[in-house]
């Protein structure tokens, strides 16, 4: 109630209302403005006349006409509504308020009572210190240290959750207990009591380490003051050490490992700083280089002599820029009276915690192992590559060999035939004599070219190579001109080598004629050793490099030196090839006639030299084992294949006499595909008194066979190289329906192939070609000799 008239009150009320600091104003139930005080229009920036013609959606911009619905169905709901939002001036800044709404109802019309408090300056000082001692509060109770309070007589006057879980005692029971309560250690709570007496005494913060229930504490204690600035409590806070310190400890145990780890590295280590300084050299370098580390720390790189410097100083520049970089492979004489090695370094930037590039960081990897190895590879490579081609050159060789000894076939074959005609006068004998001479020079020589290609065939037996060198020496001594010094060098109780006794002897030969050779125009010396000598694999390897590769094991070597001109790398690397010579006369065989033996014997052929100074030719053959015998197979006194000792036979035989004069007639099944070879073998037959089946290649063979009647052949005549199906499978399949059925196996190479004819197999022969009549005869005459039954 009021005791003052209604026109009184309302102005006063008006008054009150436009004079008040809050914002104030009454709204309709449509937001629109139907009074605002002063307050309201000064902070807004606008007219009491302007102001009336707003709506509540023009100073809140965060409310819209739904949203304004909304509210007020809650608003009429409740009477009441309070809410923070912000305010728009005119000029579009927004300010921050507190909003108070109340429902008024006049004359049954509703209005909406509406008091806005700035916030900007004093609300914002309360919310700050409100939240200061919110957050304060919510730091000491979150807080994982332990924040105590301690009063004048040194008693808890505070003590957060942490402290009290650490006590394993609940708040309230904490509160009001001294040190010596809190604590079961009288030292440790001794400690903390005088500490806080001197705080409250000196008013000065103390920090120290302390130690309670089993753990390690670093306590801070500071002195809260009054207004006056007295000391009326004391604050510690202590925070929870112990992990941290074995972090520590751990962390310091890690960089002596490290230290250790950098300082025994097998690689160097060195760091330097932007101005190119020295910072860290590990034990690798000063090794490496002979220069103590203390005497270089702090000092710059552009001081001391480095190889490569400006290349050096590029890497590092990269590096500095922020990139890794890797340096080439660099040769380098690290110092006085050590070999030069190779090294490769890795640059890369040293980064301090906020990325910025502080430095670099150098690894010297020494690589001169990895070079070393690199450079074995190419060798390996280099020997491979020469044993390849010396491979396809033994194969070029000995097809070529192959295909001339077919065709000599018709021209020793026809000229034999001929000088078996009793009508022939002597001119013309002598004319084939000649021609037969020719042909079997020829054949010599494709019987180099098949030992070359590792074709030739070989009678071997356990051999002294001291004597046989020696035994060799004699027969070639008469060669040697006498300007020559030899020298003799053979050892004596060796073990022994199997090898073909002919063929070792040619090897020697060779080379003891070509040292010679080598040395004849202004004299000088041939030297001629025998020596073992036991190789692991790695040597093994690198002795194989020109025939082939060799085992581990004990080799007999045959070294014969001269000191002649010597020849250079493109020489020697041509010095096995077939038909190469570097003298004017010659064949260019007679060296890879030695390779073809040496490799056929499983032994290996090394050249050395040096142009001006000589060459040393090294011939290892893999050493016999005790006792051990290869074995041979033999015709009585004839070995399989030696036409010429067959020839000699034949001729001490009745048959040889005439080769007509031949037993009854008998049919032979020829299997032969080359159609000139095949004519001039049927002529030979057909003169000797056999009746031939041609069959033009394997599987013509094979099917006549199969309808001929076993026992209808005498014996067949088989080619062992033939297109579609060959010689060897012809062989075994006849042997698997007769084993009785003589076969004579040919071939243009001078031995079998794939072991055919089988060495047991005493109905089977094998005839190289060339041959003569008389060769051809005498074969078949020793399968058909009836001395060899079907039961053998």
């Amino acid at each position: 109630m009021t005791g003052l008239p209604a026109p009184q009150l309302t102005a006063l009320a008006a008054a009150a209302l436009d004079g008040a600091g809050d914002l104030i104003g009454f709204l309709g139930a449509d937001g629109a403005v139907l009074f605002a005080n002063g307050a309201a229009c000064a902070e807004l920036g606008v007219t009491p006349e302007e102001v009336l013609r707003f709506r509540i959606f023009d100073v809140l911009p965060s409310l819209t006409p739904e949203l304004w619905a909304q509210r007020w169905v809650e608003f009429r709901a409740g009477g009441r509504l309070r809410f923070v939002d912000k305010m728009r001036r005119r000029d579009g800044t927004l300010f921050p308020v507190d909003v108070h709404a109340s429902l008024v109802v006049q004359d049954g019309v509703e209005y909406a009572l509406v008091v806005a408090r700035d916030m900007t300056d004093r609300r914002r000082a309360e919310l700050a210190l409100r939240e200061s001692a919110e957050a304060f509060r919510a730091l000491a109770e979150n807080n994982p240290a332990l924040v105590m309070r301690w009063g004048r007589d040194r008693r808890i006057l505070y003590v957060n959750p942490p402290g009290a879980a650490l006590a394993g005692r609940p708040v309230d029971e904490l509160i009001g207990q001294s040190a010596f309560e809190l604590l079961s250690g009288e030292a440790e709570a001794g400690l903390i009591d005088e500490t806080i007496e001197r705080v409250f005494r000196a008013g000065e913060a103390i920090q120290l380490m302390v130690s309670a229930y089993g753990r390690d504490f670093d306590w801070r204690v500071a002195p809260e003051r009054s207004e006056r600035g007295e000391v009326v409590s004391v604050l510690g806070v202590a925070t929870d050490m112990t992990e941290q310190k074995a972090l520590e400890l751990e962390l310091r145990d890690s960089r002596d490992f490290f230290s250790q780890v950098i300082a025994n590295a097998e690689e160097g280590i060195v760091v330097v700083d932007r101005e190119l300084r020295y910072l860290m050299r590990n034990h690798f370098m000063e090794e490496l280089t002979g220069i103590p580390t203390e005497g270089m720390l702090g000092t710059s790189v552009l001081e001391r002599s480095v190889p490569q410097l400006d290349e050096l100083i590029r890497y590092i520049e990269t590096a500095l820029a922020g990139n890794m970089v890797r340096s080439q492979d660099i040769k380098v004489l690290v110092r006085p009276g050590m070999p030069e090695i190779w090294v490769q370094t890795m640059y890369s930037p040293l980064r301090d915690g906020a990325g910025a590039v502080t430095g670099v960081i150098m690894i010297v990897h020494d690589v001169t192992a990895r070079r070393e190895s690199e450079r074995e590879q190419r060798q390996v490579a280099a020997r491979l590559l020469e044993s390849q081609k010396l491979e396809s050159l033994g194969v070029l060789a000995g097809g070529i060999a192959h295909d001339f000894n077919n065709l000599l076939v018709g021209v020793l074959g026809n000229a034999g035939l001929m000088l078996a005609d009793p009508s022939l006068g002597e001119p013309q004998r002598e004319r084939l004599r000649e021609i037969e001479l020719a042909a079997r020079r020829a054949s010599d020589l494709t019987r180099q070219m098949l030992t070359y290609a590792g074709r030739g065939r070989a009678a071997v037996i356990p051999l002294d190579l001291s004597e046989l060198v020696h035994e060799t020496i004699d027969l070639v001594r008469a060669a040697i001109p006498r300007a020559v010094l030899l020298e003799l060098g053979l050892e004596t109780g060796l073990p022994s080598v199997t090898a073909d006794r002919s063929q070792l002897q040619q090897v020697a030969m060779n080379l003891v004629i070509n040292a010679g050779e080598a040395v004849t125009t202004f004299g000088g010396e041939v030297s001629v050793r025998t020596l073992a000598v036991e190789l692991d694999e790695r040597a093994a390897e690198e002795a194989g490099s020109a025939g082939g590769e060799l085992a581990a094991g004990t080799y007999v070597v045959l070294e014969v030196s001269d000191t002649g001109p010597g020849m250079d790398a493109e020489t020697i690397a041509r010095a096995f090839e077939p038909f190469f010579s570097t003298k004017g006369t010659g064949r260019g065989l007679g060296l890879s006639s030695v390779l073809g033996i040496v490799r056929g014997h499983r032994g290996a052929l090394r050249v050395e030299s040096v142009p001006g100074v000589g060459t040393t030719f090294r011939v290892l053959l893999p050493a016999s084992p005790a006792g051990t015998v290869v074995p041979v197979t033999w015709r009585g006194d004839v070995p399989v294949g030696d036409s010429a000792r067959a020839e000699s036979r034949v001729a001490s035989s009745p048959v040889a006499s005439s080769p007509v004069a031949a037993p009854v007639l008998r049919e032979i099944l020829l299997v032969e595909d080359e159609a000139a070879v095949a004519r001039t073998v049927r002529r030979m037959l057909e003169a000797a008194g056999f009746v031939v089946t041609l069959a033009e290649d394997g599987q013509q063979a094979l099917d006549v066979l199969e309808v001929r009647q076993p026992g209808e052949f005498a014996a067949v005549v088989l080619d062992l190289a033939m297109p579609r199906v060959g010689g060897r499978e012809v062989y075994l399949r006849l042997r698997e329906t007769d084993s009785y059925l003589p076969v004579l196996v040919t071939s243009g190479y001078a031995d079998g192939e794939d072991g055919v004819p089988e060495p047991d197999d005493l109905r089977a022969e094998f005839l190289a070609k060339p041959y003569t009549p008389m060769a051809l005869t005498a074969a078949l005459e020793r399968l058909l000799d009836p001395a060899i039954s079907r039961s053998s």
